[in-house]
Formats: C-alpha cells, structure tokens, sequence
C-alpha cells in the first residue's frame, strides 16, 4: 500500500462544518493535523488553498480538498469499515439529506444571531420548519439509517451541541417540539467522536462570540460569568 501523505485539516473553532469532518476523522481514526486559522484574519496562503474562502480545507501533501462533505467521504475512502450505506438508493437518499443538513446549520445559525425579537421570530420559524423536515424524514433509531453510525449522522451532529449551549442560556429550544431529531440528537452527543470532535474551550468562544454580537438568545449575566 502507497504511503499515506500527511493530512492537515484547515479549521475554525466555531465552525460546525468543520467539526462535521472532526468526528469522521475521530470516528475512523485518521492521523490529522489541525491547524487553527482567524476567519476575520486570514492568512495569505489560505486564499490558495481555498477558492470559497472558507472552512474547512483539507491539506493531502501539496493538495487541497475542501467542503466538508467532500472531506468526509474522503476520510472514509481511506480508511477501512465504510461509514456509508451499501445500498446505492439508500448511500443517495443520505447524500440528499446531508446537503438538506448544510442548510439547516444555517437556519441554526440564522436563529441564533437573531437581533431583534421579530426577527428571533422570524428565524425560529425557519429552523422550526426544517426540523419538521428532518422529523418526518426519520424513521429509524437511534441513528438516520438505523443501528449503524454513518457520514449522514456526523453530517447533523453539530447541530445538537449548539442547540443545548443555546437552550442553556435562553431556556429555548425549538428542538424539543420534534422528538425524534431530539431522540437522534441525544444518540449522537453521547459519541466519543462526537465528544472529541470539539476544541475544549469551545463552549466559552461560542457563548463570548455570539453573544458579543448582541443576540437576544444571550443573556449579559451568563457572558460576564464566563
């Protein structure tokens, strides 16, 4: 077998597409680098690396993949024990829903820079009826295929762990009002890799840079503690 080239993996501590590719490569043990970039500074080289400008990038040697989806199924071509489903219908249907995943991180994160009440209203709407989606769409347990972890679970992932340092300090979460993305949700946050998945400062950057933005979620009492 060829020798594997050194792997880097181009990150933010924030970000959720990031983390979906850090809990495949915790879940199938690749050996990665993780460098740590500013997105509000970004370095020179990362432009040449990236042509979105954005998180996350994988370096393989002098080569650079990027999109989170793209790494993901990269880390598993790789390495052995598929984390994707045989079944070519079933391994498509996944794929269709981990692209419906990028847009539900976003309707997340819409909701949680909300600024102003009606528009806290307004994005909760949103998220609330994608999770209405997803709701439907779920019919196995504990995971989206059933008994097997797989890329579609880590896809969803880091919405949960948001999700429950927002409920944290608003006492909202539009979560609970669909019970088996909320079943799924638990299942997935008691993963190791998932648990692994995140830098261990992660909970104070994420209320100190959210709320620093003046979202009506964040309360000044629990910023102040932190």
């Amino acid at each position: 077998m060829p020798t594997q080239p050194d792997l880097e993996l181009i990150s933010f501590k924030l970000c959720p597409f990031v983390q979906r590719t850090a809990i495949v490569a915790q879940e199938k043990s690749v050996d990665l680098k993780v460098t740590y970039i500013d997105l509000k500074n970004k370095p020179d080289w990362f432009h040449n690396v990236s042509p979105f400008g954005k998180v996350p990038v994988l370096r393989v040697g002098d080569k650079a993949v990027f999109e989170s989806s793209v790494i993901m199924e990269y880390f598993d071509d790789i390495t052995e024990d598929s984390l994707r489903p045989q079944n070519s219908l079933t391994h498509a249907i996944n794929r269709s829903w981990i692209e419906f995943g990028s847009e539900l991180i976003m309707d997340q994160f819409n909701y949680l820079r909300s600024e102003t009440n009606s528009q806290l209203e307004q994005m909760r709407s949103k998220y609330e009826s994608s999770l209405a989606k997803l709701e439907a769409a779920l019919v196995h347990e504990p995971f989206f295929n059933g008994t097997d972890f797989c890329l579609i679970d880590a896809a969803f992932a880091p919405i949960f762990k948001r999700q429950d340092i927002l409920t944290s300090i608003s006492g909202e979460n539009p979560i609970s009002q669909f019970p088996k993305v909320l079943n799924w949700g638990k299942h997935l946050s008691e993963k190791s890799s998932v648990q692994a998945s995140l830098p261990t400062d992660f909970e104070k950057i994420f209320i100190s840079t959210f709320g620093g933005m003046g979202g009506v979620l964040f309360s000044q009492e629990l910023l102040t503690e932190g």
